[in-house]
């Protein structure tokens, strides 16, 4: 069963981290800029040092703050008993957004300066044209005047204004994953992700964004291996329920 949770800061005195699922109802500015906040159901809230009571209102989560907030997740999570915490963070962990054809026909696009009316492209079916009478066709888009085939033209192309920092480190990952990791450069990033990843600190929030990944798709698999188990035994009658039936 999924239930909300708090946990206590690793790195920073006298914080606490709340994890609160009805996060459509949370006043604590995330949705104010959503690229600065980790994610919306995540909050902080001062402790003075005294335990975990809340002392004080809740508050979105800095996305300067995510290597202390995935660590001291991750170390919270290592030491609970059962999975309804980790189900809980499974249900709104960033899923892979992005298709590995669909980066490499946005990374093929090109913007061309000279051009009076540029050339159109297709989401859905990927594909592009020239044609005038697709112009007034919703389904066609000018191709963007960023779009120069670089890892940043890409992140664009994916990225929307209501991602949070975690979605957008998500998209980051997935993206470099697929483009090999082309150099670009970290400083021009910090605007889309959300917070500096150019850091030589960066390479923990790295881990443990790793480390978290594994342990949400491991939970994912697990469980929807077990449904696919119970559905396989409902269809063969070897389900205590259609025995008891019978």
């Amino acid at each position: 069963m999924k239930k909300d949770f708090r946990f206590e800061s690793l790195a920073r005195d006298g914080i606490g981290y709340a994890w609160e699922s009805n996060y459509s109802m949370n006043n604590n500015g995330f949705f104010r800029q959503p690229s600065r906040c980790i994610a919306p159901e995540v909050n902080e809230f001062q402790t003075y040092n005294d335990g975990m009571i809340q002392h004080g209102p809740l508050y979105a989560v800095s996305a300067e703050n995510i290597q202390d907030f995935l660590v001291s997740l991750l170390i919270f999570l290592k030491d609970c008993h059962g999975n309804s915490e980790l189900e809980t963070v499974s249900e709104r962990w960033p899923h892979d957004r992005i298709s590995r054809d669909r980066a490499k026909f946005y990374e093929g696009l090109r913007y061309d300066p000279d051009e009076h009316r540029q050339t159109l492209y297709n989401n859905e079916t990927m594909k592009k044209s020239n044609a005038e009478s697709k112009r007034f066709d919703k389904r066609w888009i000018e191709i963007p005047n960023f779009a120069d085939g670089s890892f940043i033209a890409v992140f664009r192309f994916f990225v929307e204004s209501h991602f949070s920092a975690l979605e957008r480190y998500s998209l980051y990952q997935n993206i470099g994953q697929i483009m090999g990791w082309p150099w670009v450069d970290k400083n021009d990033l910090k605007d889309w992700i959300g917070f500096d990843i150019s850091t030589k600190e960066n390479r923990h929030v790295r881990q443990a964004y790793s480390a978290l990944d594994d342990l949400v798709n491991g939970y994912r698999n697990t469980s929807n291996g077990l449904n696919q188990l119970d559905c396989l035994m409902r269809n063969m009658g070897l389900h205590e329920d259609s025995q008891k039936s019978e």
